[in-house]
């Protein structure tokens, strides 16, 4: 299984990507998802990895952490300009109320200086699905689960 981890601070787009992943019929998980801590999310993941078969799974990491994942895991790292960055919260904060106050500009300095642990970083605005596709190129996305062209 090729497991492709979405990494990035709160509002660089991890779900929206997992969202129009889903769309396209691509087995995702959003981490965010399987509950309240840590702790829950991290069990409630590698029971769903255990259980499933996938030969490309897309998650979007949540607060889990990259040495969480296994080592063959191609682990990548949403990261915005800061000016568009910045605009995005904003606007997430205003869409989302229950996401606001997740300290997003310490966590995006953390995710700046660490960009170079990461297996591939993308950091243009472009669109969703043009950004989508791009990672499925560029992680080998196999296509039975999303021809290209």
């Amino acid at each position: 299984m090729t497991i492709v981890a979405l990494f990035g601070p709160p509002a660089a787009g991890k779900s929206t990507l997992i969202v129009e992943a889903q769309k396209l019929g691509i087995p995702t998980c959003d981490v965010e998802c399987l509950g309240t801590t840590y702790a829950e999310r991290k069990k409630k993941f590698f029971k769903l990895l255990k259980d499933n078969h996938y030969s490309y799974f897309l998650v979007g990491v949540a607060d889990l952490r990259r040495h969480d994942f296994p080592p063959s895991t191609i682990k990548i790292l949403l990261l915005p300009q800061s000016k568009e960055y910045i605009r995005h919260v904003h606007e997430r904060n205003d869409d989302y109320p229950h996401k606001k106050g997740q300290h997003e500009l310490v966590h995006y300095d953390h995710f700046v200086k660490e960009r170079d642990l990461y297996d591939l970083v993308f950091d243009e605005v472009v669109s969703d699905l043009t950004l989508l596709k791009e990672i499925l190129r560029e992680t080998n996305c196999p296509p039975e689960i999303f021809p290209k062209g």
